[in-house]
């Protein structure tokens, strides 16, 4: 049997030249299976989405599956980012996004805070002790001290 060319599959990725492209917008479309394409493209391709851009999609008016977008690719950045990423969501009104906020600010807690070197940023300290304040009773007490404490310290 004799296949003529271009018969087999189209290449995709980073050598297929698009990986490149400015795919942030699709961040907010409407439909999910979008989103979490997009959402994979850009965390394999490293974050080129501004940091502006996603604290404005985290945004209560935004449908769920933006929200999670958002918020995977904000605690991706760096610790201090992720926190404040959990902490705002941990407090949210829609119950599966506070859930897996909660439960990823618990396994910061558990496993990666003790590697955090970077000591929290000045100019967020502030705003993490009150969402801290305002989530203390849904994040348990034991992540609760622990977040002050490395807040109040610097890391």
């Amino acid at each position: 049997m004799i296949r003529g060319r271009g018969c087999g599959p189209r290449p995709y990725g980073p050598s297929a030249g698009w990986a490149h492209a400015d795919v942030s917008a699709m961040l907010e479309d409407p439909a999910p299976v979008v989103v979490r394409a997009v959402l994979t493209t850009v965390r394999t391709s490293g974050p080129g989405v501004p940091v502006e851009r996603l604290w404005a999609l985290l945004g209560a008016g935004r449908p769920r599956h933006v929200r999670q977008a958002a918020h995977r690719l904000l605690a991706d950045r760096d610790a201090w980012t992720r926190v404040r990423a959990d902490l705002l969501l941990a407090g949210d009104a829609d119950e599966v996004l506070s859930l897996r906020a909660r439960t990823d600010l618990s396994a910061w807690c558990a496993r990666d805070a003790a590697q955090t070197y970077q000591g929290c940023p000045d100019g967020i300290r502030d705003e993490l002790e009150e969402l801290l304040s305002a989530v203390e009773g849904r994040i348990g007490e034991g992540d609760a001290r622990l977040l002050r404490w490395l807040i109040g310290t610097g890391g």
